[in-house]
């Protein structure tokens, strides 16, 4: 039997390993990428008293930053992180989240499934508490499940003229309750008229069933696609001159100046759902499963196919429901994707392309050795 030669086996072990190095990417830094963000900075300077900077507001929730606490044994004045960014030990505490990890040196820890916390200490730092001006950066992660919307059975007939409350649920996975609402775009097929509104609600922690109100006022379809969001402060932009209800002071003691307050930033979740809704003539008898003048199956009811004229419940194209069984599940048919597949980490191609050079130069190898 002919024997592979050790060089080629060289080879083909180090294309093995990077292959599997390309296969071994951290997925955590990669999932990141669909992560909502904001920071909060906590510091001290010497020359105002007033400071350090307020609790953090996570919406409802208040979160507190610890001082630095230095570790290693040299002494005196140094700029962070020397003489190593493992001597700087501080920590984010808040009922909310019910624990009180300590930050030493820049990580990222998780709180909950659904918020991450990355901090890093900055600025300069006296062991002798001589003139200390530090600053500790905490930037938020937030999962793209962490609100997420849910679609509620409801009538889908409306008669024309009619206001009516149009209901869902909305998940939020978050610690606390939040200032929000709920983007909304409306397409009426009849007239191809498109319009969009934002809907300000409290978006209150766990699960809960809002409503809001809609004019059917068009006949024919109309299409809804809604959307979640929420509102957090946020460092990251700068200060602003509005008063937010959370702003600071930065003059030295015994000077005047005008606040400087923190913005909020809006967050939209990715999930939304599409409801569609059908409008008919006033006098016509919504309690019937048929209703008359259509011509192709695009102006009846969602789940209605047209049939000799006739919008008739098409059987075949209903959902199971798991709200309310028994009754018609209005979510449109062509609904996202769900959140668990939406944002599965992508294939890397690198790893694919590295597989088949293996096996290509494997076949090489096999095939010089056989002739030999």
């Amino acid at each position: 039997m002919n024997k592979l030669n050790p060089v080629m086996i060289f080879i083909v072990l180090v294309l093995i390993a990077i292959a599997g190095k390309l296969g071994s990417t951290p997925q955590a830094i990669a999932d990141l990428s669909n992560w909502k963000t904001t920071t909060y900075e906590y510091y001290y300077w010497d020359e105002n008293p007033s400071w350090p900077i307020p609790d953090y507001k996570l919406g409802d929730a208040k979160l507190h930053a610890s001082s630095l606490n230095y570790k290693c044994e040299q002494t005196g004045g140094r700029y962070l992180p020397n003489p190593d960014a493992s001597c700087y030990e501080y920590f984010l505490a808040s009922d909310a989240f019910g624990t009180s990890p300590k930050f030493t040196a820049s990580k990222i820890i998780d709180y909950t499934p659904y918020v991450k916390v990355d901090g890093q200490a900055t600025g300069w730092f006296d062991t002798e508490n001589s003139k200390p001006r530090w600053k500790e950066t905490f930037k938020f992660y937030y999962g793209p499940a962490s609100i997420v919307i849910h679609a509620v059975d409801q009538d889908v007939n409306q008669l024309l003229g009619e206001k009516k409350k149009i209901k869902f649920l909305i998940e939020n996975n978050l610690p606390a309750t939040f200032e929000g609402g709920v983007s909304i775009i409306r397409t009426d097929a009849q007239f191809f008229q498109q319009s969009s509104k934002v809907v300000p609600l409290t978006i209150s922690k766990g699960s809960k069933i809002y409503e809001v109100d809609v004019d059917f006022d068009n006949l024919g379809q109309t299409k809804l696609a809604i959307q979640p969001f929420i509102k957090v402060y946020n460092f990251a932009p700068g200060f602003t001159t509005e008063n937010t209800g959370y702003c600071l002071n930065f003059c030295k003691s015994g000077n005047t100046c005008p606040n400087r307050c923190v913005p909020k930033s809006l967050l939209a979740f990715p999930g939304q759902i599409t409801y569609k809704f059908q409008t008919f003539p006033n006098g016509t008898d919504l309690a019937k499963d048929v209703t008359t003048d259509c011509v192709t199956s695009l102006q009846c009811p969602s789940k209605y196919s047209c049939v000799n004229k006739i919008c008739e419940l098409d059987t075949g194209r209903l959902k199971p429901s798991t709200t309310s069984p028994g009754t018609t599940l209005i979510v449109d048919v062509e609904e996202p994707v769900a959140l668990a597949e939406a944002f599965a980490a992508p294939v890397n191609p690198e790893i694919g392309l590295a597989a088949a050079s293996i096996i290509i130069i494997l076949l090489i190898v096999w095939t010089a050795t056989k002739w030999r």
